[in-house]
């Protein structure tokens, strides 16, 4: 049986205190100033936003396809209207999830 607490330990080490104690003080005792902390829920947030580009890019294709399909009719134009917009209101709820992150996390 698989032990979980032991794969996220492994792939999120750093993030235990203690680590990152013995991380700190060995840094500042090599002589380095600055450092740069990534958190998990920073790369979440990155994949979040690129999960933008393969939704656009299919949705591109669907709205060709439709209009292809009903051949630019009234019908087709309603459907790629509301293909857009379900696009759009992906957009606003990832930028508006990316916001919110930034707000908290800073």
């Amino acid at each position: 049986m698989l032990n979980f607490r032991k794969i996220y330990e492994f792939f999120f080490s750093s993030f235990r205190i203690a680590k990152d104690t013995e991380l700190v003080s060995k840094l500042i005792d090599e002589g380095e100033r600055y450092g740069l902390v990534i958190k998990r829920s920073w790369i979440y947030g990155a994949f979040a936003l690129i999960w933008l580009v393969p939704i656009g890019i299919f949705a591109g294709f669907n709205v060709y396809l439709l209009g292809k399909h009903f051949e630019w009719s009234p019908l087709g134009y309603s459907i790629i209207a509301l293909l857009v917009a379900n696009l759009a209101y992906s957009a606003f709820v990832s930028g508006k999830y990316v916001y919110y992150f930034r707000k908290t996390y800073r």
